[in-house]
């Protein structure tokens, strides 16, 4: 007993970081600073960790002792070896926690059948007590505080996966990717193509921890996620705000709410999904309002909406000069005046509309809902825009487009109407009209014409609300025939043009056999031009043939772990250790 009190006392002293001993002698750090000390107090524990199991082989249950010991010792190499975890819980050391319960009932066994051996019954059946109650009671304690305060559970991440689709359903987005630290709750609900900051279900991430050239190539060039969720420990680890310029474009956006008073902040969106140099739709409906805003255009790709259903706009807001905050609302008026109103915020109120820079175009979508008791019949579509603050005032519509009539106001003195804009159809019809432009999609997906095929499929979703349940049964029809449908037209070209194609595929079924074939075939031929650039000592060409064999079949472990090497050639990185 005595020999295991100073073995035992010995170990602790050994083991880095416990530094405790510096108060009482002041010797000590200097000690543990020369390198062959360390080197040598890590290969001592581990040839005792090694060992140590030997020493009672021939003791009953020797098996599953040594097996005990030897998984709890794989498992606390890992937690040290990995740099240990930067999240409450001890997450690194819980698969250690069973075989680590195996050899602690044993060691209690231990002791108390060696009192009981010195005569000591009362005193083995207390000091049994203690070495089990109080661990009990403490962890018990312990996990009562994290069950009741945890730092952050999986429904809090699902809060934030459900904000951010609603952000990616504003943005017009139906396929959208995101830089995330919270994989398991982003994997499982968001849909999302995800990035992992924290390297766990990201290879490349995790190989290169943050170095700068490697993330400006891997994040802001090859994946330019559209989301970014980064605040506080991750921001302050990948030191993105300081060091890169192109995290300028990534906006912050308002928090999810967690309480009545409290926002979770961190949530970035790519300004360039909103913020254009161009307006690329119609501009029949142009506006300048006095002192205010620009309208470049308004457009409702499906002009024909059913009560319940929705009205799909999309427009664009330009600052021509100084003018002050604004608010704008559309409407729908008819013989009975006005029907109904939306209010617009004007770049979905993620920037101060003021500090607009003039050269840039703030494109919004929305899908605006049809009241249910809304009678079918041609409507008037109109929009005001007024000024905010104390003396706020309806900024009067300047240039008008040759459909737009002032005759009266319906709304306000110095709307904009479009007379006839929007015509309210009966539900059944939406639906067969809905019906009838999926039939197209199919059509066009089934005869190759993939870029047509989802054409038809935006104006058919656009006929009811973004929630109505037919809107996910027709995404599912069309899945298949359309990644088919780019699969083909991948097979068709081969080689690099194939990527972007087999890339688009992927994204409406990445399951589907026929696509999944031909991916293999054409990365077959990418690693074979990458085999061919590293035997011509051609770096580059190397990795960017295995990157793009990888984008369409993932699966390729080894082919991965050549292209890292590339990387590192490429932007003369030394891989961490």
């Amino acid at each position: 007993m005595i020999g295991a009190a100073l073995v035992a006392v010995l170990w602790l002293l050994w083991i880095p970081g416990l530094w405790w001993p510096g108060q009482l002698w002041a010797g000590w750090k200097a000690l543990h600073e020369p390198q062959w000390l360390v080197a040598t107090r890590v290969v001592s524990m581990a040839t005792l960790v090694l060992l140590a199991p030997g020493l009672g082989v021939d003791r009953p249950g020797a098996v599953g002792r040594i097996l005990a010991w030897m998984l709890t010792a794989v498992g606390v190499f890992f937690a040290l070896y990995s740099g240990g975890d930067w999240m409450d819980g001890f997450r690194w050391i819980n698969p250690v926690i069973v075989p680590l319960c195996i050899l602690f009932a044993d060691g209690v066994r231990e002791v108390a059948l060696a009192l009981q051996d010195a005569k000591r019954p009362h005193v083995a059946r207390w000091v049994t007590v203690v070495l089990v109650g109080v661990p009990m009671v403490i962890y018990t304690v312990r996990s009562g505080f994290r069950v009741a305060l945890p730092e952050i559970g999986p429904y809090d991440v699902r809060r934030r996966v459900v904000y951010m689709q609603h952000v990616a359903e504003r943005l017009g987005l139906e396929h959208a990717s995101q830089m995330e630290v919270d994989m398991g709750a982003n994997m499982w609900w968001s849909g999302f193509d995800l990035l992992d900051m924290a390297g766990l279900v990201d290879l490349p991430m995790g190989h290169h921890s943050w170095q700068i050239p490697f993330v400006r190539q891997y994040v802001y060039e090859e994946r330019q996620p559209n989301f970014a969720h980064v605040h506080g420990f991750w921001q302050g680890r990948t030191n993105m705000a300081r060091v890169l310029p192109e995290w300028k474009r990534y906006l912050e956006i308002p928090g999810v709410p967690v309480s009545p008073s409290t926002l979770h902040p961190g949530n970035r969106v790519d300004r360039r999904l909103f913020v254009k140099h161009t307006w690329n739709g119609s501009g029949a409906r142009r506006t300048t309002f006095a002192g205010g805003p620009e309208l470049t255009g308004l457009d409702t790709p499906v002009p024909e909406v059913s009560p319940g259903g929705a009205l799909y706009v999309h427009l664009g807001w330009r600052k021509p000069g100084p003018m002050p905050p604004f608010r704008a609302w559309l409407f729908l008026s008819g013989p009975g005046g006005v029907l109904h109103t939306w209010e617009l915020p004007p770049g979905y109120d993620w920037t101060e509309p003021s500090k607009w820079p003039n050269d840039e175009i703030y494109v919004e979508h929305h899908a605006l809902p049809i009241p249910a008791d809304l009678p079918p019949g041609d409507y008037d579509l109109g929009i005001v825009v007024a000024s905010e603050g104390p003396h706020g005032r309806v900024l009067p519509g300047q240039d008008r487009s040759p459909e737009s009539t002032l005759a009266h106001a319906a709304l306000a003195r110095g709307e904009v109407r479009w007379p006839g804009a929007v015509t309210v159809v009966a539900p059944d019809r939406a639906a067969a009209d809905a019906e009838a432009a999926l039939q197209d999609a199919l059509s066009a997906a089934r005869d190759g014409r993939c870029g047509e095929a989802e054409d038809a499929w935006e104006m058919a979703r656009r006929h009811l609300a973004p929630h109505d349940p037919w809107q996910a049964r027709a995404h599912d029809r069309l899945a298949r025939p359309l990644a088919r449908c780019f699969g083909g037209f991948a097979a068709s070209v081969g080689g690099e043009d194939a990527v972007d194609p087999l890339l688009h595929a992927r994204r409406w079924d990445h399951r589907d056999p026929v696509v999944q074939g031909v991916a293999e075939r054409v990365a077959e031929t990418l690693v074979a031009t990458g085999d061919a650039a590293e035997a011509d000592h051609d770096d580059e060409a190397a990795y960017a043939a295995w990157r793009d064999a990888l984008r369409i079949d993932p699966r390729r472990t080894w082919v991965r772990r050549r292209a890292e090497a590339a990387r590192d050639q490429v932007l003369h990185l030394v891989p961490p250790p």
